[in-house]
């Protein structure tokens, strides 16, 4: 069950890590359209 548990929460956060990495991103994206 523990396994379980550390697995779940690494995964969450490379969601969470991914998701940031998006907008990232997307705001380099945004940005280098205004140039």
């Amino acid at each position: 069950m523990k396994d379980n548990d550390d697995i779940s929460r690494i995964s969450i956060i490379a969601v969470s890590i991914l998701k940031e990495a998006n907008q990232i991103n997307g705001g380099i994206r945004n940005e280098t359209k205004y140039i």
